[in-house]
């Protein structure tokens, strides 16, 4: 799934994202229209495109704050996870060793129970 990364993408992934997030979209598509609108009013170009490159690199901000944010989250939740994996490893270490050594323990008395029973019977 490759695909080429075009400035239209990137404007259909951030238009996307605006709108998940509350309808930034609408405004900033107000926005362009008010800019558009006074352009044509005015007769002049360039009056419409100062705002509207304000306007996209304002979103641009906004979508870049949360992708930041979003991976000090993901960051977090991996650290918290494999602290979590680490100290569970850590427990079931000690449960291992714990077992093991009643075992040992189980089967060292056996033993000398069947030395005892041997010598006994001798």
């Amino acid at each position: 799934m490759n695909t080429e990364i075009t400035p239209l993408t990137y404007a259909t992934e951030l238009a996307a994202t605006s709108l998940k997030h509350g309808g930034e979209l609408v405004a900033v598509s107000t926005f362009i229209i008010i800019a558009v609108v006074t352009a044509m009013i005015s007769g002049s170009p360039l009056v419409a495109i100062v705002p509207i490159i304000a306007v996209l690199l304002f979103e641009s901000a906004v979508t870049a704050w949360r992708l930041y944010h979003r991976q000090i989250s993901a960051l977090a939740t991996t650290r918290q996870l494999l602290d979590l994996n680490a100290s569970d490893r850590a427990e079931l270490e000690s449960d291992l060793h714990t077992r093991y050594l009643g075992q040992q323990a189980r089967i060292e008395a056996r033993h000398a129970e069947q030395l005892s029973a041997l010598k006994g019977a001798a």
